[in-house]
């Protein structure tokens, strides 16, 4: 790889560069566990089986390794960090750069982008370690947030890294390409988080594409299920939803769609433990 060669995947600050880029606390168990099987079960079917691992791009929740196919975040409340994960490189060049762009809808979440620039704010993008991992040299693009030409409600963030010079090998395995914010609004609903113009190339001298697939995942903004008044998501909140199942109480139907429900109980697990 030639000095320099991923150097115009960083775009230029023109307009144009821009856009290319069943006790209550049995059944909450269940809930936890089969929460906690969603996030496992793709690598864990994987190795038993034995295959082939294939290279996946992802959204994670900081700490796990697993893909975050769900993601929810309460109205108004804090921010929702997820990073945007690589595993299984197999490649024996390794991993040289990365492209990827994040389509979600504006009315629901946000970037923080507070001077309106059209540039996310400091800190709210970040590198992860995985590309410099090895001690490469690495030079990442402004996390630009554009229009979605196709849908008003839509903006996308183009985020590009790349290394500098063959030397040392680049990484393969599993890491952390980027870490994003996202701040959920006053609006609730649903919309699809997706990965889009992913592009991984290697550390070759004629540096090829690494062929990966992604997945996406669901964004979903509720209302906050604490329900005791102490700020905290609890296993007490959690168990007040269940016990109102096929109600209509619309103090625990946190979708908001007329009847207490599965939803709803997903809605009140994966907020456990938030501050809200």
């Amino acid at each position: 790889m030639k000095d320099g060669s991923f150097l115009n995947w960083l775009p230029k600050h023109s307009s144009i560069r821009r856009r290319f880029f069943f006790g209550l606390s049995r059944f909450i168990s269940i809930c936890l566990l089969i929460l906690a099987l969603n996030l496992t079960l793709p690598t864990t079917i994987n190795k038993v089986f034995g295959q082939t691992p294939q290279t996946m791009m992802f959204f994670g929740s900081p700490g796990s390794s697993w893909p975050a196919t769900t993601i929810v975040g309460v109205q108004n409340g804090p921010i929702v960090t997820r990073e945007i994960r690589v595993s299984d490189v197999t490649d024996a060049n390794g991993l040289a750069a990365f492209m990827f762009k994040v389509k979600y809808d504006k009315t629901l979440v946000s970037i923080q982008d507070n001077d309106n620039n059209g540039i996310a704010d400091e800190g709210q993008v970040t590198p992860g370690g995985f590309l410099a991992s090895t001690g490469k040299q690495t030079a990442c693009s402004n996390p630009y947030l554009d229009p979605d030409q196709t849908n008003v409600n839509n903006k996308k963030l183009a985020y590009v890294c790349v290394t500098l010079g063959p030397t040392p090998d680049a990484p393969t395995g599993t890491g952390n390409l980027a870490t994003i914010k996202f701040k959920p609004g006053s609006n609730l609903g649903m919309f699809p988080l997706t990965l889009e113009s992913t592009q991984l190339a290697n550390n070759s001298e004629n540096p090829n594409l690494i062929p990966h697939i992604i997945i996406n995942a669901s964004f979903r903004v509720a209302r906050c299920a604490d329900f005791t008044g102490d700020h905290k998501v609890r296993m007490a909140d959690v168990s007040k939803v269940v016990e109102n199942y096929g109600t209509s109480n619309a103090l625990y139907d946190l979708d908001e769609n007329g009847i207490v429900l599965s939803p709803d109980i997903t809605i009140a697990v994966y907020q456990y433990g938030i501050t809200c």
